[in-house]
């Protein structure tokens, strides 16, 4: 699962956002350029307008900042879960296997069951 997942991310997230981001940072600089003329423009006839630039800048950064922290925290999270749910899936499997089997076959079929599904998982 998480192999496919990897997949998919290098595969066609990447690729697409790239895309993505290149026409938005066209698109974006046209506009810079745009304001940039209108504050020039303002400036000429007298108005005075705060810098724009280092406004700008310090929000992109900040944005970038604020991006990688909460992937750096879904990781984390995700890491975090996975960890602790792989005893609860043997717990829970031998619980029921305990049932239907003695406990030293409920136990070695729990592991195994365990063992299979953090597999899948990966």
């Amino acid at each position: 699962m998480l192999i496919i997942l990897f997949y998919l991310l290098t595969e066609v997230v990447l690729p697409r956002s790239v895309n993505l981001t290149g026409y938005i940072f066209d698109n974006l600089l046209i506009a810079l350029i745009v304001l940039f003329g209108i504050v020039l423009l303002l400036s000429a006839v007298g108005i005075r307008v705060p810098n724009p630039g280092s406004s700008i800048i310090s929000g992109v950064f900040q944005l970038l900042k604020f991006i990688g922290s909460q992937i750096f925290m879904a990781i984390k999270w995700l890491i975090r879960a996975f960890i602790h749910a792989v005893p609860r899936i043997y717990r829970g499997n031998r619980t029921i296997l305990m049932r239907y089997f003695n406990p030293v076959i409920a136990h070695r079929l729990a592991i195994l069951v365990t063992i299979l599904w953090v597999i899948i998982i990966i």
